[in-house]
């Protein structure tokens, strides 16, 4: 792959360790994306395009911040467009300090969520789809809150425990932000060195994920895709074409979306080029087969009309010569 934003990116999202099977097919979705697309930092990808975001909690682990979203109505975490920069860690740094007037930010550059949903349409812009990466980050709590006016009407930390009207999404960091280290209290250095493979969490049950599942349903409803199952293939057959994504990858997708939302076997959900190609050898030599034993018939019949035509014209042929002797 020669661009070296994406490059960057797929590094990033490399520190991503997925802890259940609705995170495994996220992670995919967006990797994906980013090898098949060239400018997928830029807003003018129509189709989609990357953006980053902080969940942010206090040192002592008691409480998370959130800011109401001025557009989308929605109380979520703060975040923005890429627009061009590769680094998304410094990009949700960033964009959480204008948001919540927050200096005392501290995080590590480490992936902590990935989401895709749909962002819905404006008069400039159609409907498409923010693949979210996300990170976490310590604050000060004690410090002034102050919110961007243009872009959010207003700033609040938030009991680890109140999670009423949240998006699937953001209980699920809520989970995984409150049960990822042992001890109860952290430092803001701790947030830094933390590492997902020490990581504690009472992992979500997929019933818990609303969000993924009415993401999933926007998304088929606007590309008219009838299940999860058709997202899969049709991630597959775009992405098959990409070097390096193999095999692995593509079990990678069919498998998390079919334990997502349960919908089929992992087997039935849809199949890679090698098993279509076996497939269509097997309809080709099946109407082959078919085709044959209908010539066969045919062929039959002929005969058949034949030989009772030349048995007719001896019958005549004899009855002919009988009268003459009589």
């Amino acid at each position: 792959m020669g661009n070296p934003s994406r490059r960057e990116v797929l590094s990033l999202l490399s520190t991503f360790a997925p802890s259940s099977d609705a995170e495994r097919f996220l992670i995919e979705m967006t990797r994906g994306f980013v090898e098949v697309h060239a400018n997928v930092l830029h807003r003018s990808n129509l189709q989609g395009h990357l953006v980053a975001s902080a969940f942010i909690v206090d040192p002592a682990r008691t409480r998370f911040l959130l800011i109401h979203h001025k557009k989308l109505g929605k109380w979520i975490q703060p975040g923005g467009h890429a627009d061009g920069e590769a680094d998304l860690f410094a990009v949700a740094a960033r964009e959480a300090r204008e948001e919540t007037g927050l200096r005392s930010l501290e995080g590590k550059r480490r992936v902590f969520d990935v989401d895709v949903h749909t962002i819905p349409p404006t008069a400039k812009v159609p409907a498409h789809l923010h693949y979210d990466v996300r990170f976490l980050f310590a604050a000060d709590p004690r410090e002034q809150l102050r919110p961007k006016g243009d872009e959010c009407l207003a700033v609040a930390w938030r009991d680890r425990g109140d999670v009423s009207g949240l998006e699937g999404s953001v209980v699920r960091m809520v989970e995984k932000a409150f049960g990822a280290l042992r001890s109860p209290t952290v430092t803001l250095e701790s947030v830094r060195s933390v590492e997902h493979q020490e990581m504690n969490m009472n992992e979500p049950q997929l019933t818990d994920l609303p969000t993924v599942g009415e993401h999933t349903a926007q998304v088929l409803g606007e590309h008219g895709l009838r299940s999860i199952a058709d997202v899969a293939a049709a991630s597959i057959e775009t992405l098959s074409a990409v070097p390096g994504f193999g095999d692995a990858r593509a079990a990678a997708v069919r498998q998390a979306a079919a334990e997502l939302l349960g919908e089929a076997p992992k087997e039935t959900i849809t199949k890679d080029r090698s098993e279509k190609k076996e497939d269509g050898k097997k309809m080709k030599d099946k109407k082959k087969d078919k085709k044959k034993k209908k010539d066969k018939k045919k062929d039959k019949k002929k005969k058949d009309k034949k030989k009772g035509k030349k048995k007719k014209d001896g019958k005549k042929k004899k009855d002919k010569k009988k009268g003459k002797k009589k």
